[in-house]
Order: C-alpha cells, then sequence, then structure tokens
C-alpha cells in the first residue's frame, strides 16, 4: 500500500514497481485524496484485508468494494486503485 497521491496514474510508479516487484497487489491512489479520506480507507482496507476470507477474493476485488463503500458513505469518489503484474484490477 503507497499512501501517496497519483502514484496509481496508468503507466506510473504503482504499475512499474507491480511488474517488477513480484509483490501479489501494489494498492495506491491515482489521483488526489485528502488526509482525512485516506486514514479512513485505509484502515477500512487493512481491515477487510487482515480479517475476512482474502483467499476466495483478488486484492483488487476488496479495492472496488472500499471503493464502493466510501463513494457510498462519503458520497464522492477515492481513487482507490490496484494492480497486479502490472495491470489494474478492481
Amino acid at each position: 500500500m503507497f499512501s501517496t497521491c497519483e502514484i496509481g496514474k496508468p503507466k506510473g510508479l504503482a504499475q512499474l514497481i507491480s511488474r517488477v516487484s513480484g509483490a501479489k497487489a501494489v494498492i495506491t491512489y491515482d489521483g488526489f485524496v485528502a488526509d482525512r479520506e485516506a486514514n479512513v480507507t485505509e484502515a477500512l482496507l487493512y481491515f477487510r484485508l487482515l480479517t475476512m476470507e482474502t483467499k476466495q477474493r483478488t486484492s483488487g476485488r476488496i479495492v472496488g468494494e472500499v471503493r464502493e463503500f466510501m463513494r457510498q458513505s462519503l458520497g464522492q469518489r477515492i481513487p482507490l486503485v490496484c494492480y497486479s503484474n502490472g495491470s489494474k484490477g478492481g
């Protein structure tokens, strides 16, 4: 997880890191996010990744679920993205 705005843009640093690092997933933001939104989003993301049955769902799917929850609860888009092997998921 990179808690940094905009490094998740297509052809950006997060995509490169996911391709060359061998990490299962690289999760970050592809746009601006306020600190207060990032704090809530990341706490929810860590909770879901660590406590739910993640073996049945990909990291990209969990990111999508967190993004949708934040959209419904805050009423705005949180630019959370997930890359795996250089490809965007979720």
